[in-house]
């Protein structure tokens, strides 16, 4: 704390952030530090039944919109994944032919050598 002027709001530091505590109501607190808990602008019992389905309603576009960034990703990973294997059997299938022609070459040098 500060010492000095009694009527002087106090500072502290709080993993590197200033914490300036004021006599103003909680909404001042809940916009400077974001969703708490503890915290409440308003009762449930405060709001209205429109106004509680126009919270559920909020939460659910916000869940629908976080899914549908999730599937997105996991649809873009996916991809990824499959143009990789793609990648990788088209090589193989290569080395695969290779062998193949390696073999026949041998059995074909292996029969001029008997004969």
């Amino acid at each position: 704390m500060v010492a000095g002027n009694p009527h002087e709001i106090a500072t502290q530091t709080h993993n590197n952030f200033a914490i300036q505590p004021s006599l103003s109501s909680s909404s001042a607190l809940f916009n400077q530090f974001g969703n708490n808990s503890n915290i409440k602008r308003r009762h449930d019992y405060d709001l209205t039944d429109e106004e509680k389905r126009q919270q559920v309603l909020e939460k659910n576009r916000l869940a629908a919109s976080k899914c549908r960034q999730r599937k997105k990703a996991w649809v873009e990973e996916l991809a990824k994944k499959s143009e990789q294997a793609m990648h990788q059997n088209a090589s193989l299938k290569r080395v695969i032919s290779q062998l193949k022609e390696d073999i026949l070459f041998l059995k074909s040098q292996l029969l001029a050598h008997r004969g």
